[in-house]
């Protein structure tokens, strides 16, 4: 499943553990190793990666799954999946095909190129969670299949 990350309300601890050592241009780091800036660096890595450290980090982000939109957009999209299944049904579709064309990610099987000017399908629902429309088309693909009612 795909989930959103979002950060409590303060930089990331390693981000800024990597800024307090860094120097102001490459051309600094390279000439010299500063004995001071590598010990603080690996003091702050080891940290970052002990135990107590990652306990920490874990209370720092907040994980949520994204909401689902609205029921009649979630009946739309269900629609425009039946009808590309339908209009596309001679092609090898799987649910995750359909869901990538529908948001618009491009595939070695299914270019942008040649899906970018199907503009009635690709990137239409950029708005839909992924993996529920991934599910949501292989359930109408399997319906389709056993010659299910549209």
């Amino acid at each position: 499943p795909s989930f959103c990350i979002h950060l409590a309300g303060r930089p990331a601890p390693l981000h800024s553990s990597l800024l307090s050592v860094a120097t102001s241009t490459h051309y600094d780091a390279a000439c010299e190793v500063d004995p001071e800036r590598d010990a603080a660096l690996k003091q702050k890595i080891l940290e970052y990666f002990t135990e107590t450290a990652a306990e920490d980090r874990e209370s720092d982000w907040e994980w949520s799954k994204p909401a689902l939109p609205p029921a009649h957009i979630l009946s739309v999209v269900q629609r425009d999946i039946r009808a590309f299944i339908h209009k596309y049904s001679d092609l090898p579709l799987r649910g995750r095909v359909v869901a990538r064309i529908l948001q618009g990610i491009p595939s070695p099987n299914y270019p942008a190129s040649s899906w970018g000017r199907v503009r009635q399908y690709w990137r239409k629902h950029l708005d839909v969670d992924f993996d529920w429309m991934v599910r949501c088309a292989s359930e109408e693909i399997a319906n389709h299949r056993l010659g299910g009612r549209f």
